[in-house]
């Protein structure tokens, strides 16, 4: 499925010889999307409390704490896809090192079709 990313602008996907979904992969990509965030945070003050602030406010998915870098690797999903005031908040908390948004792949794509085709 990498290669077809690469190489393709409009996609059809088959499943058990019916098509499920097809037409211009950036549009399926929009459709497909979750509204899920990576972010890092370079950290100057307690990490605890940054991480409980984040968890009442967030959907937080995961997240780990680099010591060495003292930064905050987290994955949170919003309800909308408004970022800007997400960006505003998180930068009154620290200094905000990477924000990127999590696209799903045609291969996580087909994945959630083949799935909402059976139920």
């Amino acid at each position: 499925m990498e290669s077809v990313e690469e190489l393709c602008e409009h996609i059809a996907l088959i499943h058990k010889s019916e098509k499920i979904l097809d037409g211009k992969l950036s549009a399926i990509k929009k459709v497909y999307k979750s509204n899920v965030f990576k972010v890092g945070l370079q950290l100057e003050g307690n990490i605890n409390g940054l991480i409980q602030k984040l968890e009442d406010r967030y959907e937080m998915l995961d997240h780990d704490f680099d010591s060495e870098e003292n930064q905050l690797n987290f994955t949170f999903k919003l309800p909308t896809a408004s970022t800007a005031d997400v960006l505003i908040d998180l930068g009154k908390e620290a200094n905000v090192v990477h924000f990127e948004e999590t696209i799903p792949s045609a291969n996580d794509i087909f994945i959630q079709a083949v799935k909402s085709k059976e139920i």
